[in-house]
C-alpha cells in the first residue's frame, strides 16, 4: 500500500528546502466511509517549488482541526507522527458521530493549499450502532481478498451444528470456552470453565463488529486460554483460538492483544500498530548497536538467553522484568530489570523475539518498527504468520543461542540487506496489521466459517444476551431495528 513511502534508514539528505503549504495529504481516513475506531491518513512534505522533501528534523510542523461549520465543539483525539522521510502519519478517533465535517490541516499557523477538506458524508463514532451489509462494509474498507485455503479451516469443510455443543463440552471439560450464537446481528453466549474473564475481549470485538456490519448468523466456540485446544487431526472439533500451534487444529483469529489495540487506540490503549509504525526512533546510524530483549520469565528459553548473553553488554541488552513461573530462580537469572517503553525499543538496532507462554504477542509491533527483528523458531503462530518469511521479514534463529553472535556479525556487515528486511517487515504491517486489515481478516474469517455451517442456528436456552452499546446514532439512514 505504501511502497512509495520507502523508509530511508541509511540515507540522510540535508534539508535544502523549506516545507511549504503546498504539502499535501492523502489516505483512506479522508473517506468518511472508512469507518474504523482509529482512522488515518498521511501528509507529504513539499517545498515551495513542488519538490518532495524526503527527510525532516525531529519536530512536527503540522496540526489538524475538525469542525462542523458552526460553533459547536467537535469531540475527537488525534496524533501526528513524523516518519522522518518527509511523510507524517495522522491518526484520529471520533467520540461522537457527525453528518459531515471540515478538516483543516495547518503548517504552523497557515492552512495547506488543499485545506479545508470536506468529509461530506456521515462520520460514525466507534460506538455508533448503525450496521450495514457486510459486502458494503468490506468495500468501504477496501478489504484485501483474504483466502483461507491452507489454513486449519481446511479441516472443517462442513460443520454440523446438531449436537456440536455437547461434543465440545464433553471433549474439553476443563477448557475455558465461550459458546457464541450470533442471530439477527445480536450476540448471545454461554461460558464453560473456571476462568472466563477474557470473554470481555471476544465480547468487545463482536459487539463492535455488530455495530458496524450485519454479521452472518452463526454458532462457534471461542477458546479463552492462551494455548490452543484441538489436537485430534482425525476427528477435530472447530475451536476458535487466538494462537495456533503446528500440532493443533484450532481456527486462528488475531490475538486479543492485537484486536483490543485496534479497537481502543487513541483511547484506552496507547500501544497499537499505527503507533509503533509511526514511532520510528533515531536514524539507523544513531541507534544503539545492541540486540534488545525485555520480558517476563514465561519460557525457559528466555532464562537461557539471559544466562547466555547478559554479561556481553557491548552487543546485548537483555534482562527479565518479572518473575512468576520461575520465582525460585530469581537469584540466578535476576536481578529484575526495569521495563523499557515500547516506543523506546526502536532506539536499538536489533530486537530479539522469543516465545512466551505461547507466541510472543509483541511481534506485530516489532515488525511495524524500524529495528531488525530476530525471531526464534517456534511451533506457535499467530494469524499473520503465513504472510511472513525468514530472511525476507525477519532473521530466524534456533534455540542454539551460539548462532546469535554470527547473525549479528552478518547484520553489521550487510546494512543494505538489513534495510530491505526492515522495509519488508513494515510493509507486512501496512498490508496485514494496520487496523483496517485486522478487522477485515476477522470479518472475512467469520464469513467463511459461517458459510461452512450445516444445521439450524439457535439461541440456546441457557445463553445470555451480550448487551450492546446504548449510543443512539441519529445519522443512521435506517432505524436500527430494521436489521
Amino acid at each position: 500500500m505504501l511502497l512509495y513511502l520507502t523508509f530511508l534508514f541509511f540515507i540522510t539528505n540535508k534539508i535544502n528546502a523549506q516545507i511549504s503549504t503546498k504539502s499535501y495529504f492523502y489516505g483512506p481516513g479522508l473517506r468518511p466511509q472508512f469507518d474504523l475506531p482509529v482512522r488515518y491518513f498521511f501528509i507529504q512534505a513539499v517545498s515551495e517549488n513542488g519538490a518532495l522533501i524526503n527527510s525532516f528534523k525531529e519536530d512536527n510542523p503540522f496540526s489538524i482541526k475538525f469542525h462542523s461549520g458552526d460553533n459547536s465543539r467537535t469531540f475527537y483525539a488525534n496524533k501526528i507522527l513524523n516518519l522522518k522521510n518527509g511523510t507524517f502519519l495522522v491518526m484520529f478517533r471520533f467520540f461522537k458521530s457527525y453528518e459531515f465535517l471540515y478538516l483543516q490541516v495547518y503548517l504552523g499557523n497557515e492552512e495547506l493549499v488543499q485545506s479545508p477538506y470536506v468529509l461530506n458524508a456521515p462520520i460514525k463514532s466507534p460506538d455508533c450502532n448503525c450496521p450495514i451489509p457486510i459486502s458494503q462494509w468490506k468495500s468501504d474498507l477496501t478489504c484485501p481478498n483474504y483466502s483461507f485455503n491452507d489454513t486449519t479451516l481446511d479441516y472443517f469443510p462442513e460443520i454440523q451444528l446438531e449436537g456440536l455443543d455437547k461434543r465440545v463440552f464433553d471433549k474439553f471439560p476443563h477448557a475455558s470456552l465461550v459458546h457464541y450464537t450470533i442471530k439477527d446481528n445480536k450476540i448471545y453466549r454461554k461460558t464453560l470453565g473456571r476462568y472466563t474473564d477474557f470473554k470481555m475481549f471476544s465480547d468487545e470485538l463482536l459487539l463492535y463488529l455488530s455495530r458496524k456490519l450485519i454479521l452472518p448468523d452463526m454458532e462457534f466456540f471461542m477458546n479463552l486460554g492462551d494455548w490452543p485446544q484441538e489436537r485430534d487431526k482425525s476427528n477435530p472439533l472447530p475451536i476458535i483460538s487466538w494462537c495456533g500451534n503446528k500440532g493443533f487444529y484450532d481456527v486462528i483469529l488475531p490475538t486479543y492483544e492485537l484486536t483490543r489495540a485496534t479497537l481502543q487506540g487513541l483511547h484506552r490503549q496507547e500501544l497499537d500498530v499505527l503507533m509503533t509504525y509511526g514511532h520510528v526512533g533515531p536514524q539507523w546510524k544513531d541507534k544503539k548497536k545492541q540486540a534488545l530483549f525485555r520480558g517476563r520469565d514465561s519460557r525457559q528459553e528466555r532464562l537461557d538467553l539471559v544466562e547466555y548473553r547478559r554479561n556481553d553488554t557491548n552487543r546485548y541488552d537483555i534482562g527479565l522484568t518479572h518473575f512468576f513461573f520461575f520465582k525460585h530462580d530469581e537469584n540466578k537469572f535476576g536481578p529484575i530489570l526495569s521495563r523499557i517503553g515500547f516506543f523506546d525499543f526502536f532506539t536499538y538496532r536489533y530486537q530479539l523475539c522469543l516465545d512466551g507462554t505461547v507466541a510472543a504477542y509483541r511481534l506485530p509491533y516489532l515488525l511495524s518498527g524500524t529495528s531488525l527483528v530476530f525471531k526464534q523458531d517456534s511451533y506457535y503462530y499467530e494469524h499473520f504468520y503465513r504472510f511472513i518469511h525468514p530472511w525476507i521479514h525477519y532473521v530466524p534463529f534456533t534455540k542454539d543461542f551460539n548462532e546469535l553472535d554470527r547473525l549479528l556479525d552478518w547484520a553489521e556487515a550487510n546494512e543494505n540487506k538489513v534495510d530491505r528486511i526492515i522495509q519488508s517487515s513494515r510493509r507486512i504491517a501496512e498490508d496485514h496489521l494496520f487496523p483496517d486489515k485486522v478487522l477485515c481478516y476477522v470479518t472475512m474469517l467469520f464469513e467463511e466459517y459461517a458459510s461452512r455451517l450445516s444445521g439450524k442456528i439457535i439461541v440456546h436456552p441457557d445463553m445470555e444476551l451480550v448487551q450492546q452499546s446504548t449510543d443512539v446514532c441519529t445519522i443512521c439512514k435506517a432505524p436500527r431495528d430494521e436489521f
